[in-house]
């Protein structure tokens, strides 16, 4: 539901759309599907925000670190 979700509504605002994608590469790490994740997060990574929005999705960001970190470890 999340992927449909966000493949209807892939005009919204990157600020919008940046926790979406980082769920969704939780769930994909979750459900093992961890070269769906690293592609989540690369996109997520590349967008292009500002920094009050980068700094307003902190924690998202900070999420999403700490899951890429995780997908590094062996």
């Amino acid at each position: 539901m999340l992927e449909n979700g966000l493949a209807r509504h892939a005009d919204a605002p990157a600020v919008q759309r940046a926790p979406a994608l980082v769920y969704l590469a939780e769930l994909r790490v979750r459900t093992g599907d961890h070269d769906g994740a690293v592609a989540v997060l690369a996109e997520v990574e590349a967008m292009d925000l500002t920094p009050a929005e980068r700094e307003a999705l902190a924690t998202d960001y900070a999420a999403a670190a700490e899951l890429a970190a995780d997908l590094r470890r062996p």
